[in-house]
């Protein structure tokens, strides 16, 4: 973190640290970090990318698991900066590093993707997002 921070990146990577954990992303490893060097000679990081190794991606479309899932799994992941235990990452994110969560931010997260997901699978990708975000908002 203290590149990260020399660099003036720092929030970034707590925000993206923050994503995985809320989305259980485990697969953040030094590939799935990009810098980009504009025409300007600045570097910075890429938008957060290759997140299939998320949310439910172990249950493939079996309804049952789906439903099944643990959305407070502690999951371990391939993370290039700080602890392998994404739910362990969060003692470096400060509070304020995001906007608020809110219930009604599913509506405009899911924007499109009745049509894609059937309902049960949304209602648990929301799950695991909402109940990831209370415990990050209750430290």
């Amino acid at each position: 973190m203290q590149l990260c921070d020399r660099l003036g990146w720092g929030d970034f990577v707590r925000q993206m640290m923050l994503i995985d954990y809320l989305i259980i992303n485990q697969d953040r490893h030094g590939s799935n970090v990009e810098v980009l060097h504009g025409k300007d000679g600045r570097k910075r990081l890429s938008p957060v990318f290759d997140c299939g190794n998320s949310l439910v991606f172990s249950c493939y479309d079996v309804e049952a698991s789906i439903r099944g899932f643990n959305p407070l799994i502690d999951a371990i992941g391939t993370n290039f900066i700080g602890s392998k235990r994404l739910a362990e990452n969060l003692a470096v994110i400060p509070q304020g590093i995001v906007k608020p969560l809110r219930e009604e931010h599913r509506e405009a997260l899911f924007a499109g993707l009745n049509d894609v997901l059937p309902d049960y699978h949304l209602d648990k990708i929301w799950d695991i997002i909402w109940k990831r975000w209370c415990i990050y908002a209750n430290l």
